[in-house]
């Protein structure tokens, strides 16, 4: 598979946590000619497990979310021990507050979650964050239990021309929509860019039992990964997919093909018939 589509400026999405959920990094891995993605000057801190999430479209799908865990060094596997966070948190000079709509989070149930940001110095609004990767920021959410996986981005009448989103400025409040798929701890990272620089926003929420557990489907409220795919089994995904979007196409031609063919016969104009005058009847003598 060589042939990736661009989201939010890159062909990959790459997610790395640490197994305690302390550390977090969001990579973009350079396609290489034969259709490998490259990370070059990465280091792991320390010798744990990680999780890896591979966050890509092969051109002709929807796009597809992929998981894998690795062991660094002697590969510890420090579990998380989270609490939720007392807002305001503040990192960079920074200051975030959270509320949440409903106020109490709730399992299979869409929350609007909006952060308010401000100066942690003199507590002004912040309006001045930047784009960035075509968004005025990004959050990606994993539960304690078992890292369901959620990225998001902001809700709003964001421009999709790159020359008018560079041009715009955003805050102090950034709101996204969510559904959390099981009640539980989640650790969420707000990265957004300010002054030319990303600064990565660390907190964790608590989610309460709700409607039975759900998977969110598209892309702004998470998608589900699919755990260690072999290279066989992502081709046939993605075959598969690249399969039903030409059938559809196909189908659609002809559709259109049929319709436009009927309007041909049914308003094209008839030639007049030519009036051709009885033969005169020849004279009878009498």
């Amino acid at each position: 598979i060589k042939n990736f589509d661009i989201t939010h400026e890159k062909q990959l999405h790459l997610i790395i946590v640490s197994s305690d959920l302390e550390e977090f990094y969001h990579e973009h891995p350079a396609i290489q000619p034969d259709g490998f993605f490259l990370l070059e000057n990465f280091t792991f801190p320390r010798e744990l497990r990680y999780t890896l999430f591979f966050d890509i479209k092969p051109t002709g799908t929807d796009g597809i979310l992929l998981r894998k865990d690795i062991v660094v060094g002697k590969g510890l596997n420090t579990p998380p021990f989270l609490k939720p966070s007392q807002f305001p948190v503040t990192v960079d000079g920074m200051r975030m507050d959270f509320k949440s709509t409903p106020p109490v989070l709730k399992s299979g149930e869409e929350a609007e979650l909006m952060f308010r940001l401000s100066s942690a110095a003199s507590n002004t609004p912040l309006n001045d964050i930047e784009p960035y990767l075509a968004a005025p920021a990004h959050l990606v959410v994993l539960s304690e239990a078992s890292l369901e996986y959620l990225h998001m981005h902001p809700l709003g009448d964001i421009p999709q021309d790159p020359k008018k989103l560079t041009a715009m400025r955003f805050g102090p409040n950034i709101t996204f929509a969510a559904t959390f798929p099981k009640p539980g701890s989640y650790k969420g990272w707000l990265q957004l860019k300010r002054s030319g620089v990303v600064t990565t926003m660390p907190f964790v929420v608590d989610v309460a039992p709700g409607k039975e557990s759900v998977m969110p489907h598209d892309d702004d409220h998470g998608t589900p990964a699919q755990n260690a795919l072999t290279r066989e089994e992502v081709a046939r995904l993605v075959h598969d997919t690249q399969q039903e979007e030409e059938f559809r196409s196909v189908m659609k031609f002809l559709a259109l093909t049929l319709f436009i063919f009927g309007m041909i016969i049914l308003f094209y104009p008839k030639q007049p018939s030519r009036y051709s005058p009885p033969d005169s009847p020849e004279p009878q003598n009498i």
